[in-house]
């Protein structure tokens, strides 16, 4: 610590790009890392694999339900929420993600905000026209671009959750192979870990 008074203060963050001592590596399976709840993985993009500064990293909480949840639909829309905030598991994870990938994600989510926000007011002008048909397809143009306005805004998503341990997709091939390498290093590999 400097003793400099102009100085900015530094925050402490708490992130450690290496396991606590105990605690199990990354384990990587396929495409998917199988991390717990609270993992900071390494500043590196998870995309990119370029390193990243720690005040940059991207903190997330990932929520995950059983596949069955989604079959309470057919019972009813109420019955469907109930089971999924009883069934559903956080997970807490830390991650890297480049300015320029930030970027891309963020120029996404706005793209589809217009055309969703274009859709809605499309279906006043298609129903001043008159045309039942065209109205219906507006109506169902809008709501498709509202459920894609809400999904693939995160780089990463939990795929599978089973004893505490969740699988996350979305790391590139190249921040893959850096994790197994740095596992490798440390001696940390162990049978069906990789």
């Amino acid at each position: 610590m400097s003793i400099n008074p102009y100085e900015s203060p530094k925050a402490d963050l708490g992130l450690v790009s290496s396991p606590a001592v105990g605690q199990l590596p990354i384990r990587i399976e396929g495409h998917d890392i199988v991390v717990p709840s609270g993992t900071v993985l390494p500043p590196r993009c998870v995309k990119t694999n370029e390193p990243v500064p720690e005040e940059e990293m991207v903190h997330k909480r990932f929520t995950w339900a059983p596949p069955w949840v989604v079959a309470m639909i057919l019972i009813n829309i109420l019955v469907l929420i109930l089971a999924y905030y009883l069934a559903r598991k956080k997970c807490d994870v830390t991650y890297a993600l480049h300015a320029d990938v930030r970027r891309k994600y963020r120029m996404r989510i706005v793209y589809k905000s217009l055309i969703t926000l274009a859709l809605f007011f499309c279906i006043p002008v298609v129903a001043a026209l008159n045309g039942d048909v065209a109205i219906v397809v507006a109506v169902i143009a809008f709501f498709v671009a509202v459920i894609v306005l809400v999904v693939g805004n995160s780089p990463l998503k939990v795929t599978a959750h089973k004893d505490g341990m969740f699988w996350i997709r979305g790391c590139s091939e190249v921040f893959l192979d850096s994790l197994a390498e740095e596992n490798m290093s440390r001696g940390q590999l162990q049978d069906g870990w990789q």
